[in-house]
């Protein structure tokens, strides 16, 4: 998700689509931009999330605090709710030493390493796209079919995504819910 989605994200917008956790993201005139039409999308959470993370578990304690943000703490400015993040970002970057000298790296690199991830790993390319809310430029598909099931989206697509990286530590933070 591109960090403006992320950041504006309520906490209805986390619900099941026939036995699948998602991420309905979804714009409004008021609160919720979107980059276009075809940004509008169910994104399926993937396992690491919702078993290790327990995401699901802290939008709910967020529930019964009476908020009705992911983020409540984020102020919307004039280019979103992204702002305050991105330099939080740049800042947590530079202290841990990414990104440093010529490779210019941001929170966008991450959907970089996501579809190229994806794409290693020989995931479908329609379903891919519509993750990624980019348009697939298919008459058949575009017009005239419906979207992806959140099923197919995360077989094929979101549980392919697997990294060598230990992110345990993760399960320590103060937004993770035992």
């Amino acid at each position: 998700m591109r960090l403006n989605e992320i950041c504006q994200l309520h906490l209805n917008d986390f619900r099941s689509e026939d036995g699948i956790y998602v991420i309905d993201v979804i714009g409004d005139e008021k609160e919720k931009n979107l980059k276009n039409k075809t940004s509008r999308r169910l994104v399926p959470l993937h396992n690491f999330l919702v078993n290790e993370l327990n995401l699901l578990g802290y939008v709910e304690k967020l529930r019964k605090e009476g908020k009705t943000r992911l983020f409540p703490e984020l102020r919307k400015r004039r280019d979103g709710y992204g702002h305050t993040a991105s330099k939080w970002f740049a800042r947590y970057k530079e202290r841990c030493g990414i990104g440093a000298g010529e490779a210019r790296k941001d929170f966008h690199s991450f959907r970089h390493t996501v579809t190229n991830t994806l794409k290693q790993a020989n995931a479908e390319h329609f379903p891919t796209q519509e993750l990624m809310g980019h348009s697939h430029g298919s008459i058949t598909y575009g017009r005239y079919a419906d979207r992806y099931l959140p099923k197919l989206l995360k077989e094929q697509v979101v549980d392919r995504l697997v990294y060598d990286v230990d992110l345990s530590h993760l399960k320590r933070s103060r937004f993770v819910v035992s």
